[in-house]
């Protein structure tokens, strides 16, 4: 355990020295992707890991993998520092240039951006009527039972009655193809598009209750700015943009809290109750539910936002799935959760589900069987092939980062900034509640880099109409040169 305790110590320590030299720069991956991991995983670890009940060889596994994850991100960091990284970038720059004559980039990037917003709000319409019930509008119409808006939550995602391809589609387009539409839009500052790109998308991404796709669907425009306009993590405009993310997860943890304040509002004769006789002073039942009184409590909805679901969480669940895989389960699964044939069966019981069963189940309000523990890449790579799957892990996230900065090479073009934001911000996030595999196929991450890659090679293919030359208009029939004049 002493060794495990060293190596978390001194490869996080390392990590938070090479990334706090980098706040200096601008945004990219090398900064956003260590910063949000040390401050989700290693640190929660370091600080409360005894308090948090991490002890034995699952913490030391735990420990362990989490230097290599380390590692891992201080040699990308080093990489991308690299000569060999910079002439990588500019041979990709160079290879998917515009060609000559070159079409408009910006007619062109709006085109783009139409069609994916159109794309995006008809999935978005078919995806809220299969759903038996909103929860979004379960909530406004006054429910404020925690465990039906879970169930109702279940019904709408997870346990929706369609297709397994098809309930990805709906998690790509709120995750990757609405951020894209509404970053590109804003970008290009066309704001017809923009402003109801932003206000549809954000009540289809709040719709089912996550909390997640909101924060980077409010936030990706901001980061878009900061890095087209080169500012730093610290800048007025990132932590305006930190601020607005908070709103969407907020308000779906104190759903159950405002709902009957929404509903008194729209409906203030739902909430005239007559009361019974009594000798006690009480308040007028005609008034309703004092906003007053839910002061307190959205105070304690945004620190355990803050503190407990961001701040604790994922460390302590990653911890739940070392100390599940292997003993509890009796064996790792080899290979079995990144099978993509037993990843779109309906029936499959995902490792998530088995850890949230084993860990959670009855305690508390965790009481829905289809429940899922989410953790970091590292857990997902040690359930598979234990240390060999965390290495694997690791390699699939230096990947997947040195694509993404080969689409930030591309970022003065709108629309390919517009595609690296979001699928920087999913991997950022990500890491600490998803594997490799998750993040790339399930929520989509792929799909930016795809993106990317068919605009540039529309770019190339569309050329703009070269001019014409100006000819004669041939004689009529029956004139001649002397009429004509």
């Amino acid at each position: 355990m002493i060794a495990a305790d060293l190596a978390l110590w001194l490869t996080t320590a390392a990590l938070a020295v090479n990334t706090l030299r980098r706040l200096r720069g601008p945004l990219d991956a090398a900064l956003l992707v260590p910063l949000a991991w040390l401050v989700l995983i290693p640190l929660p670890a370091m600080i409360r890991g005894a308090a948090l009940g991490f002890t034995g060889t699952p913490a030391a596994n735990f420990y362990f993998a989490t230097a290599l994850a380390n590692l891992t991100l201080l040699a990308l960091q080093f990489f991308l520092w690299s000569r060999a990284f910079a002439r990588l970038k500019n041979g990709t720059v160079v290879a998917f240039g515009p060609g000559a004559p070159a079409a408009d980039p910006v007619r062109l990037a709006k085109l783009w951006v139409l069609g994916l917003a159109v794309v995006a709000t008809g999935l978005a319409v078919f995806h809220l009527a299969l759903m038996p019930k909103v929860p979004l509008f379960e909530m406004l119409r006054g429910m404020d039972d925690p465990h039906q808006l879970a169930l109702d939550r279940e019904n709408a995602a997870k346990l929706l009655q369609a297709p397994a391809m098809l309930k990805y589609v709906f998690t790509w387009d709120s995750r990757m193809l609405f951020p894209v539409a509404f970053i590109g839009a804003v970008l290009l500052r066309w704001w017809r598009l923009a402003i109801p790109i932003g206000l549809i998308g954000f009540i289809y991404i709040v719709a089912p209750l996550e909390k997640f796709p909101s924060m980077v669907f409010v936030l990706g425009p901001f980061v878009a700015v900061a890095i087209r306009e080169r500012k730093r993590l610290y800048s007025p405009i990132l932590i305006l943009g930190v601020a607005a993310s908070l709103m969407g997860p907020w308000l779906v943890i104190q759903g159950p809290t405002l709902s009957p304040i929404i509903h008194h509002l729209f409906e203030p004769e739902a909430a005239v109750v007559t009361p019974a006789p009594s000798v006690a002073p009480s308040a007028s039942p005609a008034a309703g539910p004092s906003t007053l009184t839910y002061i307190p409590a959205a105070v304690g909805g945004l620190a355990d936002l803050v503190f407990r679901r961001i701040g604790t969480i994922p460390a302590s669940v990653t911890y739940e799935w070392f100390a599940y895989f292997p003993d509890a389960h009796h064996g790792f699964l080899n290979g079995s959760g990144w099978e993509p044939w037993k990843v779109l069966s309906p029936n499959r019981q995902s490792p998530a589900n088995m850890v949230a069963l084993w860990a959670y189940y009855g305690h508390g309000r965790y009481n829905i069987a289809s429940q899922s523990a989410y953790a970091s890449f590292i857990a997902d790579g040690w359930s598979e092939f234990g240390f060999a799957g965390v290495l694997a892990g690791c390699a699939a996230l230096f990947g997947i980062v040195v694509v993404l900065e080969l689409i930030r090479g591309f970022a003065s073009d709108a629309f390919c900034l517009a595609c690296y934001v979001p699928a920087l911000l999913e991997l950022t996030a990500g890491l600490s509640s998803g594997g490799m595999p998750a993040i790339i196929f399930s929520s989509g991450l792929a799909l930016c880099p795809l993106l990317a890659l068919g605009y540039l090679v529309s770019r190339r293919v569309v050329r703009s109409r070269p001019p014409q030359p100006l000819v004669a208009r041939p004689s009529l029939k029956g004139e001649t040169a002397g009429s004509v004049g």
